[in-house]
Order: structure tokens, then sequence, then C-alpha cells
């Protein structure tokens, strides 16, 4: 069996010169011992709360945590499910100063022509964000995850756009608690 493993003069290797064959043979390990084995990117941590929209619970939807500023990481995502949501550390944002967007689809009725209308049934329904868009797409809530516990962010959306206030108001009115427990 030892006979089989290719050595330096093997066929094979023959035409190759020994220093290149110790490189051949030793770039691989070196690789894998500058990338690493461990976990890799930057410290993560655990989120959960409840979202309501107009007084109750969001009965579907999904979020999302956006790094800010000097926080590095992905963003990371979840569904909301009858008002809440829930990321283990393993799967959850980044420690530091987050973005949030909120979004939830429901269906709406079509806004049709009289052609289209005459067309179409007029039951038909198109997809559309239920969420206003200052939690989502022009979203100015944000939060602060920290180490070590388990974050929580409740969330309290309003269904009409309110006026334009700064970040820390807007935290202020839309985000009830950021109790850990």
């Amino acid at each position: 069996m030892i006979d089989d493993v290719p050595g330096p003069d093997h066929p094979v290797l023959a035409w190759i010169p020994r220093r290149r064959q110790r490189l051949i043979w030793t770039a691989p390990l070196v690789l894998a011992c500058l990338v690493g084995c461990g976990k890799n990117g930057p410290p993560r941590t655990a989120v959960q709360g409840n979202v309501q929209f107009d007084g109750r619970p969001l009965a579907k939807g999904a979020i999302r945590f956006i790094p800010l500023e000097d926080t590095p990481g992905p963003e990371t995502a979840t569904e909301i499910l009858a008002g809440k949501y829930k990321l283990a550390e393993a799967e959850g944002p980044p420690v530091g100063k987050l973005r949030v967007e909120i979004r939830s689809s429901g269906r709406v009725p079509a806004e049709l022509t009289n052609e289209q209308a005459a067309d179409k049934v007029s039951s038909y329904q198109l997809p559309r964000d239920l969420i206003p868009a200052q939690y989502n797409d022009r979203s100015s809530l944000s939060v602060e995850a920290v180490a070590g516990k388990i974050n929580t962010f409740n969330f309290d959306l309003q269904p009409r756009e309110q006026p334009a206030v700064n970040r820390a108001d807007t935290k202020s009115i839309n985000q009830v608690s950021t109790d850990a427990k």
C-alpha cells in the first residue's frame, strides 16, 4: 500500500522540479491555515419581539435588520407570524446599530380602466405592501443590538404615514420597548 503513494520520482511528478513539488503539496495546507476553520464574521446576537400594525398584531410579514454606520456584518431577516418574530444568535443580526425594515403584503382590489374591467373579473386583486414606506423603503426605525443577551424590540406601526420626525423621535414613538430578557 505504501508503494501506491506517489513520491517525487513518480512518473507524473518526475517532470516537476522538487521545489515546485513541495509548493504543490504545501500550498493547500498554508491556504487552509490562512482561511481558518472557526467562526467567521462579526459577532451576532439573538433578537425577538412583537410587531403591531394599527393596534393589532401583524398577521404575517417580514422584518429585516440592516447594519448602520460602523457596524460590520450581513443583513438579516426573518418572518413575522401572528405579530411575533425571533432569530437565534447564530442567524441573528450583528451586534451594533441596525436599521429596521418591516414589510407585509396583502391583496387589495386592483384599479382597472373601463376597458380592462370589461375583460377582467371585477374581484381581481394585486399584491401590495400594506406597511407604509416610512417603515420599509424609507425606514427611520433603528435599534442597538447588544451581545450576550436576547434583544427584545417591539414595534407599534401606524397605517398612515406620519409627518417626518428625527430618528430619535421615531424610535421613541414606534419602538415600544427594547427590554432584554
